[in-house]
């Protein structure tokens, strides 16, 4: 009965000792993912977050695209607004295909919303490079994204209104035309808004 005893006993402290080694590796993953992803996100690191092997690699290479998207809008130098709007439309494709993948071959229903807005963003970008090189293919392309979507995300509002918006000016339909009629105004939602509700793609840490 006494070594009963003592072998329980020893039990119990092994069983305790797992216990906490399992509690820091715990601790230590945890710290390794703020340090290696969620602070760098906050901060706008995104290329550090998307290297992350603990985090949403989606999420930050979402962030990364539309923050490389917002810089082309707004810079004067073609050269880098060339350069940052391939690097846009390559991180976001690449954090579709992240999605697709986690979800062997469809979108997880819990990443739909991300999705959605990953094709909204690319179809702005197709579109306003097939409107300034006058390419009915890219805006074609742009529509398709868009479409693709609203098959995600119905209610969202800024790419129905963007497909309206090309069919009534008939860019969709018409065939390249370099003298052909243009609406300077008529451009697609700006990346991150909807019409009428400023809202833009909101995320956690990934969790």
């Amino acid at each position: 009965m006494t070594k009963l005893i003592a072998l329980a006993y020893r039990l119990r402290i092994c069983l305790a000792a797992v216990a906490f080694l399992l509690a820091l590796g715990l601790i230590g993953l945890g710290g390794y993912r703020y340090l290696s992803w969620t602070s760098p996100l906050a901060n706008g690191n995104y290329g550090h977050a998307a290297e992350s092997q603990v985090g949403d690699q989606a999420v930050a290479l979402y962030d990364r695209g539309l923050s490389e998207y917002r810089q082309a809008l707004a810079t004067d130098d073609a050269d880098a607004a060339q350069t940052l709007w391939q690097n846009a439309q390559a991180d976001l494709s690449a954090a579709y295909n992240q999605l697709i993948a986690e979800g062997n071959g469809s979108v997880p229903e819990s990443s739909r919303k991300l999705a959605a807005d990953l094709q909204f963003q690319l179809g702005n970008m197709l579109v306003i490079t097939g409107l300034a090189q006058q390419s009915v293919e890219l805006i074609q392309a742009g529509v398709q994204s868009y479409e693709e979507c609203l098959r995600l995300d119905p209610g969202n509002l800024a790419a129905r209104y963007n497909i309206e918006l090309l069919e009534q000016s008939n860019e969709v339909n018409k065939q390249n035309n370099p003298g052909g009629p243009g609406k300077p105004g008529d451009q697609p939602g700006q990346p991150g808004k909807q019409p009428g509700t400023g809202a833009g793609h909101n995320h956690g840490d990934g969790t």
